[in-house]
């Protein structure tokens, strides 16, 4: 043992070194430093304070740091920490919610900057947007530490003073301990460490455990003894505190605790009981001593003491009896001294039961954030709390979160699928409006139907007959009531006009038997009329429309006698106008009107009015498109804390965020959407981090059906729950019990994309955004690029030439399969590409012209090429024949192997790849080249079998463009590219297995590249008909001179096919030397080499520096959508022949545009 104090001198010296600037605070001594002119602290603008502390202390000031026009106090108040902001009078506090009176040491730390402040203990943070901006410290200030002197602790209404330890202080990032010493103007930073403080604490962790412990005393020592505890607890229950029973004496003392109340029962002492009043269960200490002899019992309680007087006569007996000590409840006991002995929980006679010693886990769940929503009452249990909300309050819910009325039964059994068929209190407006709520039977039906009675009830009426003469003479008025038997209650009409507008449908059957009496008499003056909530009369009757002046049968004109009602035949047999009125603008019915024509002869009539019926919920309204995933709307600064969330959407292809929210304190939710599940995501910023609640779509129905699906949710720390149209809900009782941050849900609430996230938003259209009863119109959010209402692209007709457009959201399409055009928007006249020698044959066995017409529009660069050929015949044997070509450069006819050549139009070439029109009319003889006519053109007789062949399959390598093609009323190439294919259609393929491609024919600037490759006349493919632009029999004309051709079709250069580019690219005639082709190819090595290294940094630059970061780890599937772009080029061509003078291009019939509103 002698080198004890050495090893004391050792280990303090080390804890010294490990943990600087420690101070153990008792109460009543602080520390001041006078930071003025202390550069060591004053350096920065922003806030910085990180300490640890250790106490078993559930109030004290720890901090008190003066700011240039305000203050900071740091503080621990009912167990937690506090910082406060002190200005003028006024304070905003900051709390955290885990609790630090346990004697366990916390690590605090304290940020503020701008006008953020964040309070982060252990490992939760809180956060508060403060309304001061953080300035440096004031340069005549004073840092008090542990506490502050009495003056200023009671002109600042402060709490008391620290009572435990501080350690590892900086500020500003400065260690105190290294402060000078002429700056601490009051108390020390001493290096007493925490570990040096021995307190007796133990925590009884349930309702059971004890603390019990037995001695053997004489018999003549009977009550003499004494006992004294602190002990701390926040469940309040009638319990026994103590008990101390002795075995032979009969003595016995008990302390029963009973709300605030104390009782002591003590056996021979009065008066009894002896009661002591106090709130003992706030979670603070109290201490209990016990002093009893043989001539009074003294108990004190705090300062509130009891002296009971000894009844009995103790004898002095040499007998022995065992005394036993039990104490038992749920909390924290400290400092146990029994007959002036300080008790050591590790000495052998103590029994321990459920005990943790060395800390305290009691803490008010109450506080800091009262759990309690609505004006409940939060209690303390045993280990959470729980809220009364009281019998007369509309709230209910572990929280007194939940209103206790739904707007309708549709409400209630879709939030609520285990109610059963019963009377209900309903609400339409909810707990902000202004109506009350009535009752209602809710029936669980398909659909689910909240109905509303009145006083007439559903049976017929009958209407006397006296005092009923004339138009309307008898008033039924309709007051509506419901509510069990015996306990009936009056509903209003603006109660009723409530529940119809939140409802989708409602209706009230009326019904009108007759016997000799009119109904709407019509032309005339009615007899019979009802009321709507207007007032107004309503003079058409149930299932007609409003205002016609009709009954239902009138409407299909199956009325008796042709009249507009059945009643109006004025028949005596009973007749009858049935229906049900289901106009919501007009309902409910006030009043009924009835009169007979007369009283002269005998009349009757009833009326049947059924109670008001509603169902679903109203179809969204202030509803907006979303056209892009790039596209969203902003609500700023909303608060949604425990509130009910609903909004409804509306898709085809929908895989995105619906909502979206990023708060303080990691608090966030995303709920996304897809066809066929609704996520929602969420953190709640109480240290458990992102859950996820999840409803998938029922096996008949998926979300991107077109139709509109609701979405109902709410956050809360007793429940969190995801609900999806009326059968699908999902619920999630996992939250945490109590609050560590504060929970407000506040800031901007995002409704489709946010960039914060960045994560796709959700295409299509959204509305009827609720939070809590609040409607918000979404229109009023909008920028420019939102479409107001729930439209797709197809509503603004971009489809032209009859074109029908087809598309969702986000793009639409247009099919142009019944029309003459093709395009993205029809806008061009269809075209066909034949290349390289393909082409295109129509057979008509049967072949009746509607037109003595060929109209056609070509473009090429072959000098050489049979562009049409026409061949007509008949039975017997008769036949003509057609054709159109080129030869060398020059346009040529054929009619019946007579070759025609025009010298008008000799000094134009027709290889230019340009368009040219040609017109050949035969009732005028007629042919028109472009701008050119030609007269005395032969007439062809047409007979039963045609067939027309387009292109040439021996024209070789090259390309040729037709469209807007019309020969004798036939447009073959509409029946080639038309759904279902014509059986009369034969494509004939080239040599490399390509057909004829739908294509647009428009103009293209010669450009000059090497050729590729150059073929050979007997590559060429072959076809059974072969080209008539050869040696034919010479044929003279009036007003041209024709001669005979001998000229063979040549070859012609191939070129590659680029009808998906923006420019046709021709082929020369020049074949490249092998070192011109090395030269070229190396050119182009370059070309691409520099191209791809361009890229490489591109993609680099925007990788580490263009690319927005992701500000949240948010743990969600998002699926990348990529939305093809549309130029919006439009190019109107003329009707017979094309006038487009745009690239020539391929296009598919049904071909999407993207709406880019970006």
């Amino acid at each position: 043992m002698k080198n004890t104090p050495v090893h004391y001198i050792f280990i303090t010296v080390i804890i010294h070194i490990l943990t600087p600037g420690v101070k153990l605070y008792d109460g009543n001594d602080y520390t001041a430093i006078n930071i003025t002119n202390l550069v060591e602290i004053d350096k920065m603008n922003n806030l910085s304070l990180h300490f640890n502390i250790k106490s078993d202390h559930t109030d004290g000031q720890l901090f008190l740091l003066p700011m240039l026009d305000y203050y900071i106090s740091v503080e621990v108040q009912f167990g937690y920490l506090k910082v406060v902001q002190i200005m003028n009078g006024s304070q905003e506090a900051l709390n955290n919610g885990i609790f630090v009176s346990d004697n366990r040491q916390h690590t605090v730390a304290i940020d503020g900057y701008g006008q953020n402040l964040k309070l982060t203990v252990d490992t939760v943070l809180s956060y508060l947007q403060s309304i001061q901006r953080f300035s440096h410290y004031s340069a005549q200030g004073i840092i008090y530490i542990g506490g502050t002197p009495n003056n200023i602790r009671t002109s600042m209404n402060l709490t008391r003073n620290w009572i435990g330890c501080l350690n590892n202080i900086t500020i500003n990032r400065k260690d105190i301990s290294l402060i000078p010493h002429h700056a601490i103007i009051h108390g020390n930073i001493s290096q007493e460490h925490c570990l040096s403080r021995d307190i007796q604490l133990a925590y009884l962790t349930k309702l059971q455990s004890r603390i019990q412990f037995n001695e053997l005393i004489y018999y003549n020592q009977s009550a003499e003894y004494n006992l004294s505890f602190s002990f701390r607890s926040t469940y309040s229950q009638r319990f026994e505190l103590l008990q101390i029973a002795e075995s032979l004496s009969g003595h016995l003392l008990r302390l029963i605790t009973n709300n605030n109340d104390l009782f002591i029962d003590a056996f021979g002492f009065s008066p009894l009981p002896g009661i002591i009043n106090r709130h003992i269960f706030d979670g603070n200490w109290h201490t209990l001593s016990i002093l009893l002899n043989q001539s009074h019992c003294l108990v004190k309680l705090d300062n509130d003491e009891r002296i009971l007087t000894s009844q009995q006569s103790f004898q002095n007996l040499n007998a022995t009896q065992n005394r036993t000590v039990t104490i038992q409840f749920h909390g924290c006991i400290k400092d146990l001294v029994w007959n002036n002995q300080l008790q050591f929980w590790n000495h052998p006679k103590l029994l321990l039961t459920d005990v943790l010693l060395n800390t305290c886990g009691v803490q008010d769940y109450c506080r800091p954030f009262d759990p309690c929503y609505n004006n409940g009452t939060c209690t303390n249990r045993f280990d959470t709390f729980r809220c009364l909300c009281g019998d007369t309050s509309p709230f209910t819910g572990a929280r007194c979160q939940d209103y206790r009325y739904k707007q309708s039964c549709y409400d209630l059994f879709r939030l609520e699928r285990n109610r059963m068929d019963g009377w209900y209190m309903i609400d339409p407006d909810g707990y902000n409006g202004i109506l009350q709520p009535f009752p209602t039977y809710c029936v669980r039906l398909d659909p689910m139907v909240t109905t509303i009675r009145h006083q007439v009830g559903e049976d017929r009426y009958d209407i006397p007959q006296n005092n009923s003469i004339g138009p309307g003479a008898h008033v039924i008025d309709i007051h509506y009531q419901d509510g069990d038997a015996g306990n009936l209650q009056n509903i209003s009409a603006n109660q009723i006009i409530g529940l119809i507008n939140i409802s989708n449908l409602c209706s009230q059957v009326l019904n009108y038997f007759c016997s000799r009496s009119v109904l709407l008499n019509y032309p005339h003056q009615p007899y019979v009329w009802w009321v709507g909530r207007d007032g107004q009369a309503m003079t058409s009757w149930s299932s007609a429309p409003i205002g016609s002046r009709k009954c239902a049968c009138g409407v299909v004109d199956s009325c008796l006698d042709n009249k507009v009602c059945n009643c109006d035949a004025d028949r005596q047999v009973w007749a009858s106008d049935e229906g049900t009125l289901t106009s919501k603008a007009y309902l409910p019915v006030t009043e009924l009107h009835v009169g007979f024509q007369s009283g002269d002869i005998p009349r009757q009539s009833s009326v049947q009015l059924g109670s008001l019926s509603c169902s679903g919920r109203e179809l969204p309204s202030n509803i907006i498109t979303l056209t892009s995933s790039r596209l969203g709307v902003d609500l700023n600064q909303q608060q949604f804390s425990e509130d009910d969330i609903m909004i409804s959407f509306k898709g085809k292809f929908i895989n995105g965020v619906l909502l979206s929210f990023q708060g303080l304190s990691n608090k966030m939710m995303v709920l996304t959407v897809s066809a066929k599940q609704v996520n929602l995501t969420y953190n709640l910023g109480q240290g458990l981090g992102q859950q996820q609640l999840s409803v998938v779509s029922e096996a008949l129905q998926l979300y991107n059906d077109d139709n509109w699906h609701q979405v109902r949710f709410r956050l809360s720390l007793a429940r969190s729950w995801l609900s999806v149209d009326q059968v699908t809900s999902f619920e999630n009782l996992t939250t945490a019990g109590r609050q560590l941050t504060p929970f407000e849900f506040g800031g901007m609430l995002s409704v489709g994309y946010n960039s914060a996230i960045g994560i796709d938003g959700f295409v299509g259209c959204l509305g009827d955004l609720y939070i809590g009863f609040k409607k918000y119109n979404l229109q009023a959010f909008t920028r420019n690029e939102i479409v107001k209402g729930c439209q797709i692209p197809c509503f603004q007709a971009p489809c032209q030439n009859f074109g029908v457009c087809k598309g969702n959201y986000s793009s639409f399409s247009c099919d142009c399969s019944v029309t003459q055009y093709i395009g993205q928007v029809c806008n061009h006249i269809r075209g066909a590409e034949f290349i390289d020698g393909n082409s295109i044959i129509y057979t008509a066995n049967q072949f009746n012209p509607s037109k003595n017409l060929i109209l056609l529009s070509f473009w090429t660069k072959l000098a050489d090429v049979e562009i049409m050929n026409l061949k007509s015949s008949s039975n017997d044997g008769q036949h003509n024949e057609l054709v159109i070509g080129i030869v060398g450069t020059r346009l040529f006819l054929t009619v019946n192997e007579t070759n025609f050549s025009f010298e008008e139009l000799n000094h134009l070439k027709y290889d230019d790849q340009r368009r040219h029109d040609i017109i050949i009319d035969f009732d005028k003889n007629s042919m028109i080249v472009d701008k050119n006519e030609l007269q005395d053109i032969p007439k062809l007789n047409i007979f039963r079998t045609l067939t027309v062949q387009l292109g040439d399959s021996n024209n070789g390598l090259g390309n040729l463009c037709l469209n807007n093609v019309s020969i004798l009323g036939l447009r073959p190439l509409d029946v080639a590219y038309q759904s279902p294919n014509s059986p009369n259609l034969q494509f004939i393929p080239n040599r490399f297995g390509r057909q004829v491609e739908e294509a647009v024919c428009i103009d293209a600037e010669i450009v000059t590249t090497p050729a590729l490759s150059t073929a050979s006349p007997n590559t060429l493919s072959s076809s059974s008909t072969t080209s008539k632009l050869t040696a034919t029999t010479p044929s003279t004309s009036s007003s041209r001179s024709t001669t005979k051709s001998t000229t063979p079709a040549r070859s012609t250069p191939r070129f590659p096919s680029t009808t998906r580019l923006a420019t046709i690219l021709y082929v020369t005639d020049t074949v490249p030397s092998d070192s011109q082709q090395a030269t070229t190819i190396t050119v182009v090595a370059c070309v691409i080499g520099i191209l791809l290294l361009l890229v490489a940094v591109a993609g680099l630059y925007w990788y580490y520096i263009v690319r927005p970061k992701k500000k949240n780890d948010i743990e969600l599937i998002s699926v990348n959508k990529n939305i093809p772009d549309g130029n919006g080029q439009i190019d109107q061509p003329a009707e017979t022949i094309g006038q487009s003078n745009d690239i020539k291009i391929e296009a598919d019939r049904s071909e999407s545009i993207s709406i880019i509103t970006e």
